[in-house]
């Protein structure tokens, strides 16, 4: 068994139901999407602000149904957005409206069209592909600007469970700050390292090893993957978490 596995088992008598992450919620800023919709024109923001539940839950999103395949990507990630920018406290300003209305523009659409077809088939790291540039030698840079890893990865996810909910084949998580502040802690890599930021750099191959992981975890402990992805969020910075002691306790156990 993997040191983060111990770890992960030593704590799976606290993780949340299943229940309980589908139905987290999100509260969406009525006001701030205003802002974008008058921004974009964009009738599915519009369409958003006015049906979707405030606050809008993890469910809602992965059940959208529309007959039009373009209209129901295009609300998922709309909702996806709004359900993030709900839970995360991200400050609001104009370069974050602005920001997401760019993002939001025409050419969306086909981006989204490509990236279920990708997932469909499979293909993750190159679903996640389509949301980062080629950077200097083998690296990857962001494609959008404002709309990093913490947000399209809960694009990729939503997009995904919306349009495979009854496979049973892997699919994309959410990979955030805080989600990355809990692995370097299993790992052992905070114990040895303080990085100065924990911010996941835009990585296919290391995001599909990610979600791999995570879901062969989630197999051995029999819950959902984003049962723990949600557990991870919400322990990393919590305080009187038993995250870090456990970490610390295992890590005793592996390191001089």
């Amino acid at each position: 068994m993997s040191v983060s596995l111990s770890i992960l088992t030593a704590l799976a008598a606290g993780f949340p139901t299943s229940q309980a992450v589908l139905n987290h919620p999100g509260q969406i800023s009525g006001a701030q999407w205003a802002l974008v919709a008058e921004q974009t024109c964009d009738p599915q923001v519009a369409w958003a602000l006015d049906v979707l539940p405030n606050p809008v839950a993890r469910s809602d999103i992965i059940g959208l149904r529309h007959q039009d395949p373009n209209i129901r990507r295009r609300r998922v990630a709309v909702a996806s957005l709004m359900w993030g920018y709900g839970i995360s406290g991200t400050r609001w300003g104009v370069q974050w409206v602005s920001d997401v209305s760019n993002f939001l523009s025409p050419g969306l659409d086909a981006v989204l069209t490509a990236c279920e077809a990708n997932l469909t088939a499979g293909a993750i790291a190159e679903a996640y592909q389509l949301f980062t540039l080629p950077g200097p030698g083998s690296t990857e840079l962001e494609g959008y600007r404002g709309i990093g890893s913490s947000f399209f990865t809960k694009i990729l996810y939503f997009l995904a469970r919306n349009a495979l909910q009854d496979s049973s084949a892997e699919y994309p998580l959410i990979l955030d700050t805080k989600v990355s502040i809990a692995l370097s802690q299993m790992t052992g890599y905070r114990l040895l390292v303080r990085p100065e930021s924990y911010r996941p750099r835009p990585d296919a191959g290391a995001y599909l090893q990610f979600v791999k992981t995570m879901h062969a975890w989630a197999t051995k402990l029999n819950v959902l993957p984003e049962v723990i992805e949600y557990y991870l969020w919400a322990e990393a910075a919590k305080s009187g978490s038993p995250l870090w002691p456990t970490c610390l306790a295992q890590h005793a156990l592996d390191f001089p």
